[in-house]
């Protein structure tokens, strides 16, 4: 038995014709008849009578059309359903972030481009970058993105692309330096300082550019999430040095775009963040969308923070 003997005996026991059924199939009679007649061969019995021109199945029929158009429905779900995987309509995605992204970034881009899709189910999960590295090296997650470590050995389990953005200074809105096209170093000399964790690569940076400056650098509020910072800022507490994508976040949650201004840094200091897949499997057409949409989204923030020192 093959489909389309499958398919031709249903309709035959639905029209009860061999002329309609070919019409509703889009064949010719002989070849109905045909296939009909190799299914009984096969079978071994006959499954029709045929009286006054008209088809009629035996009683044996019955149980053979209902196990059909079971098997029949059954596979028109599974087409129906990888043609809508094929279209990433359905599905499941994984995606792994670091904190500060995790928090606004990635779940607007979630909801922008996957929100009105009601069969697809998204896990974000925020973990550490080292964290987010491991998960997606083991191929437990579908995307990954995650502070940018130099780490060639992540190039045999992990599909890599970086993102390079440079700090920019955030200062409330009737700041002095608020006035300012751009920010030095020596402009934060005295001023009270928020920025990243001790040990985060561009606190180290930051560091390492105000003892060049020969200025102490003491930060008064440290944390591990840019947007974290700027509330800080909003209070008039302190000046903060956080990346584009955190300025992003904060633009889509607080709606007086003047309350903080934000100002290239200078000397240019770098925020680089790596988005990453997995390399051992092939990704899902659903994965490899977003994938797409999240790469759109970051170049376009890397795009405007390199042409402009910021993106507020």
């Amino acid at each position: 038995m093959d489909i389309r003997q499958l398919t031709t005996f249903c309709e035959v026991v639905m029209t009860g014709s061999v002329s309609e059924a070919a019409r509703n199939l889009g064949r010719t009679q002989p070849a109905v008849s045909h296939l009909l007649a190799k299914l009984e061969s096969e079978l071994g019995m006959p499954l029709f009578e045929r009286k006054n021109g008209r088809v009629h199945p035996v009683p044996e029929s019955e149980y053979l059309y209902r196990q059909v158009s079971r098997i029949l429905r059954e596979l028109d779900d599974v087409e129906t359903t990888m043609r809508r995987m094929r279209d990433a309509e359905t599905g499941e995605l994984h995606v792994v972030s670091m904190p500060g992204p995790a928090i606004t970034f990635v779940p607007g881009l979630i909801s922008d481009h996957l929100g009105g899709r009601a069969d697809v189910n998204v896990t974000l999960l925020s973990r550490s970058s080292d964290s987010v590295r491991r998960l997606i090296e083991s191929q437990q997650g579908d995307i990954g993105l995650a502070d940018h470590v130099p780490d060639q050995t992540l190039e045999s389990t992990t599909n890599v692309r970086t993102f390079r953005f440079r700090l920019v200074c955030a200062v409330p809105a009737s700041h002095p330096l608020a006035g300012q096209r751009v920010v030095r170093v020596e402009d934060l000399a005295g001023e009270p300082l928020a920025t990243l964790f001790r040990e985060h690569a561009t606190s180290l940076a930051v560091r390492a550019a105000f003892e060049r400056a020969g200025l102490v650098f003491a930060p008064r509020f440290q944390g591990q999430v840019c947007l974290h910072l700027l509330n800080y800022v909003l209070e008039g507490h302190a000046c903060a040095l956080v990346d584009p994508i955190a300025i992003e976040s904060w633009q889509r949650i607080y709606r007086d775009p003047g309350a903080i201004v934000f100002l290239p840094l200078t000397p240019r200091l770098s925020f680089d963040v790596d988005l990453m897949t997995p390399k051992a499997r092939t990704a899902s057409c659903l994965a490899q969308e977003f994938e797409l949409r999240m790469s759109a989204a970051l170049s376009d923030i890397e795009r405007r923070n390199n042409e402009h020192g910021s993106v507020g």
